[in-house]
């Protein structure tokens, strides 16, 4: 049986400079990344081991933009373009993909939450502030 330090790896066999044949246990890269929408490839993600993957910058593990390392730039594009349609009134919600709506609420901007907590804001101006206690002060304590 095999140990299982070499189960999850990869079964090389080599020649040595001895001429001997030599196995090598290999880890195998993982597989690419991909878009959650349409599937394709993600570039600027290495395809590594999660011990290699740690050792890089952030930089390096993802590029820097919106949804990066879970959507490929023209799905990005669709959404944001979609969630200013929303935002104009152009479009209603159910015109939208299920699939888009979970990534169009994750964009910061207004929505259903925010024009509730701003009307809420308003209320609070409008009513009248409450008085604030004094903090009583502690006796001071007898020494001996």
């Amino acid at each position: 049986m095999v140990a299982p330090r070499f189960r999850r790896k990869k079964k090389v066999f080599r020649k040595s400079p001895g001429k001997k044949k030599v196995v090598l246990y290999i880890r195998e890269k993982t597989k690419p990344r991909r878009c959650a929408l349409c599937g394709r490839k993600l570039g600027g993600i290495p395809r590594s081991s999660g011990s290699e993957l740690r050792k890089l910058s952030k930089t390096q593990k993802r590029p820097e933009r919106m949804f990066a390392g879970i959507l490929c730039p023209s799905c990005v594009s669709t959404i944001l373009k979609e969630k200013l349609r929303l935002d104009a009134g152009k479009i209603k919600r159910s015109a939208i993909a299920i699939s888009h709506l979970k990534y169009i609420d994750m964009i910061k901007g207004e929505s259903k939450r925010k024009k509730y907590t701003k009307k809420k804001r308003e209320k609070k101006k409008t009513e009248k502030p409450k008085k604030k206690r004094k903090a009583k002060k502690a006796a001071p304590k007898e020494s001996k």
